[in-house]
């Protein structure tokens, strides 16, 4: 963090008369799950005061459920630290810059007696995604984006905030995977309220590469803004389940029409993925 202040305030300073891009990287909260004491006892004092927490599938126990949320409330305070720093006086005429706080995964930490992430689960799919516009007021309302969306829709948004989306770049969906939801977040329809209902029905993919042998990780899915279709297992041999992630991702009945369009959402996207992989390998036989 230190480092990234130095960096933020030589942007800040030296480059401030250009448009540049800071991107920080942390570490926590990741296994082993350490943290400052100072945390870990502020983490630990509560939890007892709870009168004691269940650590059911919890690699390392109470000790590494304690370290998970002590590097929680480090990292968040770390944050804090960089936000602070990058509106400090003097701001830019620009105004405030952008901010974007996201997760790469998540983390299962017990949950369903699994730990880490590579699973469709929520515990480990679904991730933080926080934006404060660029030039936004620190009072200003904050609203909830009720759609579906994936971390392949960041870099086409910001470029569309940056003034060189689509329309600047000749990039549409045909050759990027994520979608430009920048006129979406600059949108006051919805402020004090809830946005993306009228996305609700869009899907995006939240499946990995089969490169590994563990069955467990063997998985391909598409999600809604409420249900998700999975295929699990590797094709030859593959099974299809949808789940409704408002009910705690329980299994959807087969008949149900819902799951039926899901199931079939997910078709076009194996297809879609199939594709998309033989046109890598034909790219390293040319290499």
């Amino acid at each position: 963090t230190d480092y990234a202040l130095g960096e933020l305030e030589r942007l800040r300073t030296a480059e401030a008369a250009r448009p540049w891009l800071l991107a920080v990287s942390w570490r926590p909260p990741h296994a082993p799950f350490t943290a400052p004491a100072r945390h870990v006892e502020a983490v630990g004092s509560r939890l007892r005061s709870l009168g004691g927490v269940s650590t059911a599938g919890i690699v390392g126990g109470e000790s590494a459920l304690v370290g998970y949320f002590a590097s929680v409330r480090a990292l968040d305070e770390e944050v804090g630290r960089m936000v602070a720093a990058a509106d400090a006086p003097p701001v830019a005429a620009r105004g405030a810059p952008l901010v974007v706080f996201l997760s790469d995964h998540g983390e299962m930490l017990g949950a369903r007696g699994a730990m880490g992430k590579g699973v469709y689960w929520d515990e480990a799919a679904r991730v933080p995604l926080l934006v404060r516009l660029h030039g936004a007021a620190a009072a200003e309302t904050p609203r909830v984006w009720r759609g579906a969306v994936s971390l392949a829709d960041l870099a086409p948004t910001l470029l569309g905030l940056a003034g060189v989306g689509a329309a600047a770049t000749g990039c549409n969906e045909t050759c990027a995977d994520g979608r430009d939801l920048s006129a979406a977040l600059r949108s006051r329809e919805c402020v004090g309220g809830t946005c993306g209902r009228a996305h609700a029905a869009r899907l995006v993919r939240i499946g990995r590469a089969e490169n590994t042998n563990a069955a467990a990780h063997q998985w391909l899915a598409v999600a809604s803004a409420e249900l998700k279709a999975v295929r699990r297992g590797a094709a030859a041999n593959a099974s299809v389940v949808v789940l409704n992630t408002t009910a705690g991702d329980a299994e959807m009945d087969v008949e149900d029409a819902a799951a039926h369009e899901m199931r079939h959402a997910l078709r076009v996207e194996e297809g879609r993925a199939a594709a998309q992989a033989e046109a890598a390998h034909a790219c390293a036989r040319l290499e």
